[in-house]
């Protein structure tokens, strides 16, 4: 056999053989090539066009959205924040008609009330300036005193000193009644009788 056959078939076939048990040992594919095929390639769907909308229609969108916000805000200063409305405290239609006669109309101070009353004001948040200054004083004495005599005790007898700094449970709980505001009532009755909330949720569905 001539090198010019030797070269055109055999060495062909000794590669395809060579390729064969390569495919066969290394487990890659045992079937023949006829039954490998390829799958068909899923495109994405094509993009929609984007409406394209005039500038002059976006410009007015937005005066619009902006003025509406001015609005709200100059709504918002001058009537200020609106709350949820309470069924309990709405007075009455015909009270409302009746506010200018009901409101009380008080006299004005003269000066020399209005100096007195500021100078008594004063004259009291001096007074009790100096007491809080007083107590705080008092306090820090005794809390020192404190200090000082449980060390001296924790010389003397680590038993006492013990004793003595554990808390003492007839302190607490600690109930304590007054000053109030304004007097009790002489002979007051308390009303008798159930309450019913009906107050109105508006966030009830």
């Amino acid at each position: 056999m001539s090198s010019f056959l030797r070269k055109v078939i055999v060495r062909p076939l000794a590669f395809a053989k060579s390729c064969y048990n390569f495919t066969l040992n290394n487990a890659i594919h045992t079937t023949s090539v006829s039954s490998i095929k390829l799958s068909l390639s899923l495109d994405a769907e094509p993009t929609k066009a984007k409406k394209r909308i005039d500038p002059a229609v976006l410009a007015l969108r937005e005066n619009r959205k902006k003025k509406r916000l001015e609005r709200e805000i100059r709504r918002l200063e001058r009537f200020g924040r609106k709350f949820k409305p309470i069924d309990e405290l709405e007075p009455e239609r015909a009270i409302l008609k009746e506010a200018d006669v009901r409101k009380r109309v008080l006299p004005e101070k003269s000066k020399s009330k209005l100096d007195e009353e500021y100078f008594l004001k004063k004259e009291w948040a001096n007074y009790i300036n100096e007491q809080h200054r007083n107590q705080m004083e008092q306090l820090d004495r005794a809390l020192k005193s404190q200090q000082e005599a449980l060390k001296e005790l924790k010389k003397d007898n680590s038993i006492l000193y013990n004793s003595a700094i554990q808390l003492d449970t007839k302190l607490i709980p600690y109930m304590r009644d007054g000053p109030v505001q304004t007097p009790p009532k002489i002979n007051y009755e308390p009303p008798e009788g159930d309450y019913f909330d009906t107050t109105y949720l508006y966030d009830r569905r």
